[in-house]
């Protein structure tokens, strides 16, 4: 887990410091990144599952456990039958007005693209806000059908739960007629997108940034304890060395891409005293150049002696001093707004469109800017 690593004994905490320190206006404020990234992965158009999990929580506890204190709105148990229903229907009902309404406002945004109906459906949280309608008409439905079955307490409990999510449901739509009608000036367009291209750049200059780090740091700490980068003239011995040439076909190509995996964190305690294990012998330490967000394929065997292979223990002790995952767990098009731009770029200077292509060309100067003073 992460938690545990957040410690001088993993190498990303030392680079995160470091990038922190040195360029300190790539982060924003601990309390808006932790929001930023609640909602990013809460609200995510596939976290539907998480939406219905929530909603499910609320209405067992309504009805499981007695929270007096929160019920501030008093109804007895005919009030509740009749209830349950109507709040069915008027969920319903408002949903399917809202989805006729935000139809009619998308056809009339200010930007008619495929960006920009992403920008809107990320900001308004239309998603999360549809899976919580839904999940909350369904739970209704099945507390209609049982309402024999649960005693009057429990029951009542319920139905205020649900009176709760139904709140807050009108409280998300309504932030979404607002956003969309915001989304009809295109200003309001122009500078998300604006935004959407500046956090985009700052995330990938964090990525360069932890690969020169924490390869620099890498080096460091393992050469202060004696280890000499891997050098083909000095590792080999040629003279006693019977090389032979192996020529890769295709399967052998797949096999190596299937051993790939990315280099989330290395323990650098572990690493030297590795190092300082293999230097009780003789012979000299070699390593291989390593760094955060790399791919590699020697995940077991990246620090060796000379005439002295690693035993199977040594590969296991170097293998569990990585943290490791899939490339494919992580793969993302992280330039899909600077790839909006230069699409949109070309294409305003084609029609000759000068005054849109001067917001587009300020967006570059800003990201132009950017770039040149977190410059390695």
């Amino acid at each position: 887990m992460k938690l545990f690593r957040l410690n001088n004994n993993w190498l990303r905490f030392r680079v995160n410091k470091l990038i922190r320190r040195n360029h300190e206006d790539l982060f924003n404020s601990s309390w808006h990144t932790k929001i930023s990234n609640f909602k990013e992965y809460t609200f995510h158009r596939d976290r539907w599952w998480l939406i219905l999990a929530f909603v499910i929580v609320v209405f067992s506890i309504g009805s499981f456990v007695d929270l007096s204190f929160l019920n501030f709105i008093k109804i007895n148990g005919n009030t509740a039958k009749i209830l349950v229903d109507q709040r069915t229907g008027n969920i319903a009902a408002i949903t399917a007005i809202t989805l006729v309404v935000v139809g009619f406002l998308i056809n009339n945004l200010a930007v008619k693209e495929s960006f920009a109906y992403r920008l809107l459906f990320k900001h308004s949280y239309l998603y999360p806000t549809i899976y919580l309608t839904l999940s909350t008409v369904g739970c209704f439905f099945i507390i209609s059908t049982l309402r024999d079955q649960l005693n009057e307490t429990s029951f009542k409990n319920t139905v205020l739960a649900g009176t709760y999510l139904a709140i807050v449901i009108l409280i998300l739509i309504g932030f979404l007629f607002k956003t969309i009608i915001e989304f009809t000036n295109d200003r309001t367009i122009k500078k998300l997108l604006h935004e959407e291209l500046m956090t985009e750049a700052k995330l990938n200059l964090k990525v360069i940034l932890t690969k020169q780090y924490s390869a620099q740091l890498y080096n460091q700490v393992v050469t202060e304890k004696g280890a000499k980068e891997y050098n083909w003239a000095e590792a080999l011995d040629f003279a006693k060395t019977d090389i032979k040439v192996k020529e890769f076909d295709e399967n052998d190509l797949n096999s190596l891409k299937s051993k790939e995996q990315r280099i989330g964190d290395i323990n650098v305690k572990r690493i030297l005293k590795f190092i300082a294990k293999r230097s009780k012998n003789s012979g000299q330490v070699f390593y291989q150049k390593m760094a955060l967000e790399n791919i590699m394929t020697e995940w077991d065997n990246y620090l060796w002696q000379k005439d002295n292979p690693n035993s199977e223990n040594d590969k296991t002790f170097l293998k569990k001093s990585l943290v490791l995952t899939k490339p494919k767990e992580i793969e993302k098009d992280k330039e899909s707004v600077r790839k909006y731009f230069d699409q949109k770029l070309e294409t305003l200077a084609n029609n000759s469109e000068h005054r849109d292509l001067e917001n587009i060309l300020e967006s570059y100067v800003d990201l132009y800017k950017l770039q040149m003073k977190h410059h390695k």
